[in-house]
């Protein structure tokens, strides 16, 4: 239960205890700490039953703590207030709700102290032991959260609370990288879930089936995840993993064709999805951006291979001399034969040239090339991708184009 707020003889709510606020905060620091712990308490708040009804307590909290610390002068008189008081006592805590309090704020370790201590003083309560699997998660404890986890889903099966431990068993599975496990809690999760927390579970659906490489599948949970109004808050993860599960697509293929297939694939996706407007409009722009780039890198293809099979011959300066010598002899003595003679050689040198100038300009719509891919890159803007993050976003385009490039050439050589 949530010590109530001061009223006559009552006890004063110590908010730094209970809100897990450093007493050497200033007040701006205080509110974006009230701030963040409103947000996440207002997702919870969604929940049915009691763990709904602790959340909404718990705002109250927060809305009363933003009163007492709107300016120093009620902070001092709070404080004054609380030093005369007597209510440093454990009794009545909710721990549960202190765990949580501890665990938004990353404070980890007293978070491990209360999420025990609710554990101890409730044994039954499938909720500290949920609050506990977060907590061993955040320090990449995953058996033993994932022991929590179980311990919760056995305490909890068909309870009021099933959501919550169906999330965090599936948050478990995925950090083992047991994605099918995860997949199946998730879902579980998702026929549970308060539209506040729909898209949240879409993000990890989509999560799970791309490292399965489910492609498809994985933009369509993202997809989904973005019809939620209640979701806006994770509308920019939601975009960037499916931005993200595009690119991956696109570049584990080598051949242009295939992968402007797909990108239209997932153009007519997007467009049939229910994403909310806005979102897909911005993710059929970022596809008609890839489709150019594509474009783009299919005509660079060509030209290389028209660069790399078109040698230019050896300077032909025994054709020039014979040439010459031939036209000396023609002016001299014209006849059909010294004609042709002349004309033999100096064809030669013709071709040459030719051939140079020939080469030169597709180096230069290379080079134009380039540049246009350089604009178009630009326009579409960088994707981080976790299993490159070392490595630019020029860099990952230079490397694919230049395994298209052997592969072109591999078919070419083949219908040679």
């Amino acid at each position: 239960m949530i010590p109530q707020p001061p009223n006559g003889d009552m006890p004063v709510v110590d908010y730094y205890r209970e809100l897990h606020l450093d007493r050497g905060y200033s007040i701006q620091e205080i509110n974006t700490k009230l701030k963040e712990q409103k947000q996440q308490w207002t997702q919870r708040a969604s929940l049915a039953g009691s763990r709904g009804n602790q959340a909404r307590e718990l705002l109250a909290l927060i809305d009363q703590a933003f009163e007492v610390f709107k300016d120093e002068n009620s902070r001092e008189r709070y404080e004054r207030t609380l030093r005369a008081s007597s209510s440093d006592n454990d009794e009545g805590v909710d721990w549960v709700a202190r765990a949580w309090t501890y665990y938004f704020a990353k404070d980890y370790g007293p978070a491990t102290v209360a999420a025990r201590k609710a554990r101890e003083s409730n044994p039954t309560d499938p909720t500290a032991f949920v609050v506990s699997a977060w907590i061993e998660l955040a320090e990449d404890q995953y058996d033993r959260a994932e022991e929590y986890a179980s311990e919760a889903f056995v305490l909890d099966e068909l309870g009021e609370d099933t959501f919550d431990v169906h999330k965090v068993r599936g948050a478990t599975f995925f950090f083992q990288e047991k994605y099918d496990r995860a997949i199946e809690a998730f879902t579980r999760a998702l026929s549970r879930a308060t539209p506040v927390y729909k898209a949240e579970i879409n993000w990890f659906l989509a999560n799970c089936n791309y490292e399965k490489k489910s492609y498809t599948t994985a933009v369509a949970y993202a997809l989904s995840g973005l019809g939620f109004e209640e979701g806006a808050s994770f509308q920019d993860k939601l975009i960037d993993t499916t931005k993200t599960i595009i690119l991956k697509e696109i570049s584990d293929t080598e051949d242009n064709e295939v992968d402007l297939k797909n990108l239209e694939h997932y153009r007519e996706q997007v467009k049939n999805s229910v994403a909310r407007e806005a979102p897909k409009q911005t993710l059929i722009s970022f596809i008609e951006g890839w489709i150019e780039i594509t474009n783009i890198l299919r005509e660079l293809v060509e030209l290389e291979l028209k660069i790399e099979f078109s040698p230019v011959p050896a300077f032909p300066i025994k054709s020039i001399g014979a040439a010459i010598i031939f036209f000396v002899i023609f002016i001299s003595s014209p006849n059909l034969i010294m004609f042709l003679l002349f004309v033999a050689p100096s064809a030669w040198v013709g071709v040459y040239i030719y051939m140079v100038f020939f080469l030169k300009g597709l180096i230069r719509e290379r080079a134009d090339k380039e540049q246009a891919l350089e604009r178009a890159i630009k326009s579409v803007g960088a994707v981080y991708d976790g299993e490159s993050g070392n490595i630019t976003f020029k860099n990952r385009l230079e490397v694919s184009l230049a395994a298209k490039i052997l592969f072109a050439k591999a078919q070419a050589l083949e219908l040679n």
